[in-house]
C-alpha cells in the first residue's frame, strides 16, 4: 500500500521498464492483486460491500494511479486479446482463447 500511495506510477510500459527491477515486480504484483479484488467481485465471490469496509477509498485512489498505465496496456494489446477476437463475448471457451493465445504467440 505504502509503493502505490507514496509515488506517481508510471502511464506507458516504456515508463515501467524504465523503473528498477524490484520496482517494476511491485506494480505488476499489485496490478495482478487488485485485479484479482475485481474478478471475486465480479464473479459474486466477494461482495462490493465486504471490500468497502476493509480497503475503503484504497481501491478506487488505486485505480486511479494505475488507470492510464492499465488502459495504455490493454490498448495497445487489443488485437491480442481473446475476448476482442471473440467480439466481447463472456461466453468464449477456455479452449477458443487458449488457440487464440498460442496463434497470437
Amino acid at each position: 500500500m505504502q509503493f502505490v500511495m507514496s509515488r506517481d506510477m508510471p502511464t506507458t510500459r516504456a515508463e515501467l521498464n524504465a523503473l528498477p527491477v524490484d520496482e517494476q515486480v511491485m506494480f505488476v504484483e499489485f496490478a495482478q492483486q487488485m485485479e484479482s479484488l475485481g474478478i471475486l467481485v465480479a464473479e459474486d465471490y466477494l461482495s462490493l460491500d465486504l471490500v468497502d469496509k476493509t480497503l475503503g477509498s484504497f481501491v478506487s485512489t488505486s485505480w486511479q494511479k494505475y488507470q492510464a498505465m492499465v488502459m495504455n496496456i490493454r490498448e495497445k494489446s487489443r488485437s491480442r486479446s481473446c475476448r476482442n477476437t471473440f467480439n466481447g463475448s463472456r461466453n468464449a471457451s477456455r479452449n477458443d482463447c487458449r488457440r487464440h493465445r498460442a496463434d497470437v504467440l
